[in-house]
């Protein structure tokens, strides 16, 4: 689900893929989806100082889909500055039911 929302629904709304997607090496529950330049922040000025993200707007998509699969999950846009360029990554927190019932399934 998390390849078919980084590759056709981002394409679907964005006019193109994400950037990335990580699976969490420290937490079995937790992805990530890589947004270099999200279009909802492209004109808002972006600082350590500033906590507001309007990407937190694409998070509640992601949540709303995942939960809509019946993959229940918690979605926040987390602001990072890597080389002096700022990314947006969206952290997938899985309920630990759904990684269970993943398991069963492998």
């Amino acid at each position: 689900m998390l390849q078919f929302i980084n590759n056709n629904v981002w394409k679907m709304f964005f006019n193109k893929q994400a950037d990335g997607l990580q699976k969490s090496t420290d937490d079995p529950h937790e992805y990530r989806i890589i947004e270099n330049s999200p279009i909802f922040n492209k004109f808002i000025p972006l600082n350590k100082l500033n906590n507001f993200n309007c990407a937190s707007f694409t998070a509640g998509i992601i949540e709303g889909f995942l939960n809509s699969a019946d993959l229940k999950c918690k979605v926040s846009a987390a602001l990072f500055e890597i080389d002096a360029v700022f990314k947006t990554y969206y952290i997938i927190k899985f309920d630990e039911n759904v990684i269970d019932r993943d398991n069963e399934i492998k």
